[in-house]
């Protein structure tokens, strides 16, 4: 789909019933992306876990980049990984995992855009607390941490 493959080692096999909703472990590439998902949430939305796993190169990416963005010489390159889980709470949903980002280089044409992107995220339930991001964009350095309420949930 738009030059990034999308795979799967073997058929999805999810289901729904009166109560919850149900997808089996299941193993995916997207790029050179690696994705593994599962669980079981009720339908009431009190019970179950939903999980998913993401490890690769964000760089075979590139062409879904370049359509989002509007720019055809946008180029990226980096890897990301991550572990999240959302699970049912009597509050609503609570996101709770981990993902790390790198950018070594995002260019437009022969334009350097940005360069050693470092971003560390914490989902601790409620809130999203950004632990790192760093890095050099448009020639200047930046470095920022934030906290904030995942009020979507």
């Amino acid at each position: 789909m738009f030059d990034v493959p999308i795979a799967m080692s073997r058929p999805l096999c999810a289901g729904l019933t009166e109560t919850q909703v149900r997808v089996d472990d299941a193993a995916l590439t997207v790029g050179a992306l690696a994705l593994n998902l599962g669980g079981r949430l009720g339908i009431d939305g009190t019970s179950g876990t939903f999980v998913l796993d993401v490890d690769g190169d964000l760089g075979s990416l590139t062409p879904w980049l370049t359509r989002l963005a509007g720019m055809h010489d946008l180029a990226a390159a980096g890897r990301i990984s991550g572990h999240l889980e959302a699970r049912a709470a009597s509050a609503g949903l609570a996101a709770t995992g981990t993902i790390t980002t790198t950018l070594s280089a995002v260019s437009k044409g022969e334009r350097l855009l940005a360069k050693d992107v470092r971003a560390a995220i914490v989902l601790t339930g409620q809130r999203a607390q950004v632990k790192e991001l760093t890095g050099s964009a448009l020639g200047g350095h930046f470095a920022a941490a934030a906290n904030a309420p995942l009020i979507w949930l």
